[in-house]
This record gives structure tokens, C-alpha cells and sequence, in this order.
């Protein structure tokens, strides 16, 4: 602060009072910036591999603290923009269809159904709903759910099964049926005053349908389509659904699609407060109105392989002062519990264990040293209409003993195995060296606690 007594024309007199500057702290963060260029670089190879991709998110997790290591959101821009302050023009062009809109963190503001990848949340539902942790279930190339026909990937049943082949392997229909079951149980279309919704609570207690609370501004907070929800959008959006169904849509050129959404608009007029049978099918393998970010799927996986309990993940670490004193360390909240016992847990992860050795993911790691670092993982890929396939692919490592959960997605990058696997898998070579190129992590082990400060506030390397 510096006050100066100035004349009636403006001219200085002299200094009234003068205090000086003092050094603000320093934030110090958990974010391991060799690990950041490696996913930020994996990231770019995932959206220039995959033609027709507009946007792509990837976080890395540390599993057992839950904090953030790295976070990447595609497409980026240049951060220079802002050094002397934006343009009204500057802003608007970070905000546009055109540009891709980079100033959007796919990463916490995406919102995409998960697909697969959110078979863990159903399996654990089921186990809540009672079917038996080690039963047999049936996987047939499709199901009847109502009056409607549910495939499996590509028609094809694979036959008995229990729940750990059924995430190695896939398989759809087994959660079909699961669901429709405990969809009928709760009443159907014509609800029980009480129902359960046994699928959408699960997911509720993974994290998923509210924000995480990480530490950025403007997170968005997923969506978990329940009896509720369907009442609540119908209330808002009726009035305009049943205009459609006498309307039209005249200004869509594809004709057959005016005509999809005309029908569509009609059936959401007269019934759309009611949650169809459709709907649970498709709740439980992460499809219809079921909307996720990349770090909530993140938090649930870091949850799943590490002991249960769902975080609030953070990026601040530590406040410390320009001397190098530590005025405060930012702790890692405890926000919820998976609602799973510790062996269905386990149960859940093994199986994850396997699929990129010996299931969906297994073509994205051939020829990964698993004898040195194990991976495991599910693949996602879910159905957009009138675009391209989102890419999904959730990880950990090692599997044995989790350090990092890596959760890669690609907005239009087709098939999980094929985009989003290939670049989780590059950030584990990052991290590990396995490409020739040093380690971003050296031994593969984070640090637990804080570095030390010298006197001068700088880091003291041990």
C-alpha cells in the first residue's frame, strides 16, 4: 500500500503512509508434472488416432490417497491467451463449436454415458439385490426385456457364466436381466409406493450422480436417471415434448430422423414421467440417460481397488509459507463407503485383473510386461446416436497392490479397446519407463508426504 497527498491539480506532495509488500504462500500441489506430459502426450496420440474425435479427458488417481496426479482435457489451447487479459473475441472463440471448446475440462465438466465401464457399480448391485457372489448365469446373444429384443455385443451369447467372466468377457445380458428383474420387483410400470431402485442407489453410493468436490471450480455432477428423475424431467420438458408429437421436426433434414424424434416425442408426451423397462436395461450397462465425468469414474475405481472408501479427490497438497514453514496441509476427505463387503470388493478387482491379459482390453496390451506391472481394468463402449462410439477404458496398477487408477476417455473414439485402452496403456509406459525413456515415477511408488523446504522456500531434494 502507498498513499500520497496530492495538490488540488493532481501533483504529488508526498508519501502519507507506505506498507510494504509481503510474499503470499506457496500452494504446493499434488500434480507430478513428468507423470502430466506423459498423459497430456498419450492423450493427443488417442485424439489424432481415432478420426473423428472431438474431445478426450484422462486422470490419474494416486489409489491410495486420492489425490491427483495428472489431469488432461483435449482439445487444449495455449494458456498465453490470458497474459494481459482476454478479448471479448479471445473468449468467445475458447467457448465455440469451431475451436472445439478447450476452455471445457472434459475431464470434470464431460458428461458421458460410461458404458461398461460401469459394470462394476451393476455387479455390486446385484450382489445387494441377493444373486449369489459365486452363482452361474446364463449369456445369451440377446433378452427379452418387455416386448423389446436387448443384444448382447455384436448378437453373440457366450454361454454359462459366473459374475468374474461376465466383466472379463462383457456380457451383457446377464445385466439385462438383472436389471428388468429388480425393475419388475420394484413395481414396473405401475411402481410400488416404496421401491427400492437397488441399480441407481448402488451407483449413488460409488460417487456417481454428484459432484466429486474436487478442488476446481465448475465441476458437473453426472446423472443417474431414477423413477424421480424420469417424473421430474417429464414436469419440464411435456409442454414441449407433446408440441413435437403435433409438430414435427420440419427443420431436420434427415427424414427418418424427424420422423425417429417424432415418435419419441409422442411416447415421452403421453408416458415420458414413467421409467420403461428399456430404461433399467439400459441404466445397467452405462447407456440411455446414464452420464458420468471421467473423474467420478476415476474416484469409484480408486474406491474399488484400494479399501473401499469413496474420496473426495484434491489437487492442493500443502499452503506453505515463502520461508518454508507449512501453514497447512490439505487432507483428502472421506465422503462415502462402497456398499459392498471387502470380499465382493476383491471379488470385483480380480476379475478386473484379468481383462486386459485375457479379456476385452487384451489386444490393446499384448506384448505389456505384465510379469513386471500388472494391469487391470474395464473397457467402455457406449452408443451415442448420430455420432461415433465414446471410448472408455478404467484402470489400475498394480493390481496386486494399487498405486494409480488411470481413466482415459475419447468423446467419438469408437471402441474402448481400440482408443481409450491403447492410451491408458501409454501413460503406464510414461510412468514406468517401459519405452526406453526414463520413469516418470521412479520405482513406481508416489511420495506419501510432503518434500522439505529450505529457509528460502525452495524444495530440498532428498
Amino acid at each position: 500500500l502507498r498513499r500520497v497527498q496530492v495538490d488540488r491539480m493532481g501533483k504529488a506532495l508526498g508519501v502519507e503512509e507506505q506498507v510494504p509488500p509481503v510474499a503470499g504462500d506457496h500452494l504446493v500441489t499434488s500434480i507430478d508434472a513428468r507423470v502430466q506430459a506423459v498423459t497430456e502426450k498419450a492423450l493427443a496420440h488417442a485424439m489424432k488416432n481415432a478420426p473423428g474425435a472431438d474431445g478426450g479427458a484422462a486422470v490419474v488417481l494416486d489409489a491410495r490417497s486420492g489425490r491427483v496426479v495428472s489431469v488432461a482435457s483435449a482439445p487444449g489451447y495455449d494458456p498465453e491467451i490470458w497474459a494481459g487479459g482476454i478479448s471479448a473475441k479471445g473468449y468467445q472463440w475458447l467457448l465455440s463449436d469451431k475451436s472445439g471448446k478447450p476452455l471445457v475440462s472434459r475431464a470434470i465438466n464431460g458428461q458421458f454415458a460410461p458404458g461398461s465401464t460401469f459394470k462394476v457399480s451393476s455387479v455390486s448391485a446385484m450382489l445387494r439385490a441377493g444373486y449369489p457372489l459365486n452363482g452361474t448365469y446364463d449369456c445369451p446373444g440377446a433378452y427379452m426385456v418387455g416386448d423389446r429384443s436387448f443384444s448382447n455385443f455384436r448378437g453373440i451369447g457366450l454361454g454359462q457364466m459366473n459374475l468374474h467372466t461376465a466383466l472379463v468377457k462383457s456380457c451383457d445380458t446377464i445385466f439385462y436381466r438383472a436389471a428388468y428383474e429388480q425393475y419388475l420387483k420394484d413395481g414396473g410400470r405401475n411402481p410400488k409406493k416404496r421401491t427400492k431402485e437397488v441399480f441407481a442407489n448402488t451407483a449413488r453410493a460409488f460417487g456417481f450422480g454428484r459432484p466429486t468436490g474436487v478442488d476446481l471450480p465448475g465441476e458437473s455432477s453426472g446423472r443417474i436417471p431414477d423413477r424421480a428423475w424420469k417424473k421430474d424431467l417429464w414436469n419440464r420438458t411435456s409442454a414441449t415434448s407433446c408440441e413435437r408429437s403435433r409438430k414435427g421436426y420440419p427443420e431436420e433434414k434427415d427424414r427418418a430422423r424427424a420422423e425417429f424424434l417424432k415418435r419419441l416425442a409422442l411416447e415421452n408426451c403421453t408416458e415420458g414421467f414413467l421409467l420403461r423397462p428399456g430404461d433399467s436395461a439400459n441404466f445397467a450397462i452405462g447407456q440411455g440417460d446414464v452420464l458420468v465425468t471421467p473423474m467420478q469414474l476415476a474416484r469409484a475405481y480408486m474406491a474399488l481397488v484400494s479399501d473401499g472408501k469413496v474420496r473426495s479427490p484434491r489437487i492442493g497438497w500443502a499452503q506453505v509459507r515463502p520461508d518454508g514453514k507449512v501453514v497447512k496441509t490439505i487432507d483428502v476427505p472421506v465422503v462415502g463407503k462402497l456398499p459392498i463387503s471387502d470380499k465382493e470388493r476383491n471379488y470385483i478387482k480380480n476379475a478386473l485383473s484379468q481383462v486386459p491379459s485375457d479379456g476385452t482390453a487384451a489386444g490393446a496390451f499384448t506384448g505389456f510386461p505384465m510379469d513386471k506391472v500388472r494391469i487391470g481394468g474395464k473397457t467402455g463402449t457406449a452408443e451415442v446416436w448420430g455420432k461415433k462410439d465414446t471410448s472408455w477404458f478404467a484402470s489400475f496398477a498394480p493390481t496386486n497392490n494399487p498405486q494409480f487408477v488411470v481413466v482415459v476417455m475419447v468423446s467419438q473414439g469408437g471402441m474402448g479397446a481400440s482408443t481409450a485402452a491403447p492410451a491408458a496403456r501409454e501413460i503406464y509406459e510414461g510412468i514406468y519407463g517401459f519405452k526406453g525413456e526414463p520413469a516418470a515415477v521412479p520405482g513406481g511408488r508416489l511420495p506419501t508426504k510432503l518434500p522439505k523446504f529450505a529457509p528460502d522456500g525452495t524444495v530440498i531434494h532428498q
